[in-house]
């Protein structure tokens, strides 16, 4: 992949101890951030391959194997340093240049 921007997703299974592949994300995406919440994966932001910053959020079903596309028409969202956190019925993220 260029620069480290990839959709490629993969888990790890601690009880076999092996990486497996799932479904890849709809954005190619780095400099992101991941958080769980409610048993779905969240994936925040991050850069695509021109070093632009993504405006969407992909969210992960476990139990489906589907990724679900968040797109915002924001330009004011732009951070290089991202921590995501599930808190209480929240999803939140913080970071910046």
């Amino acid at each position: 992949t260029k620069l480290g921007i990839t959709d490629r997703c993969e888990v790890f299974d601690c009880k076999e101890n092996f990486w497996d592949l799932i479904e890849p994300m709809h954005v190619p995406r780095s400099h992101c951030s991941v958080a769980e919440y409610r048993g779905d994966l969240y994936v925040f932001y991050g850069k695509d391959s021109f070093g632009r910053f993504l405006n969407s959020i992909e969210r992960y079903s476990i139990e489906k194997n589907k990724w679900k596309l968040f797109q915002f028409n924001s330009n004011s969202i732009q951070h290089e340093l991202l921590m995501g956190a599930a808190c209480q019925s929240r999803l939140c993220e913080n970071g910046g240049k």
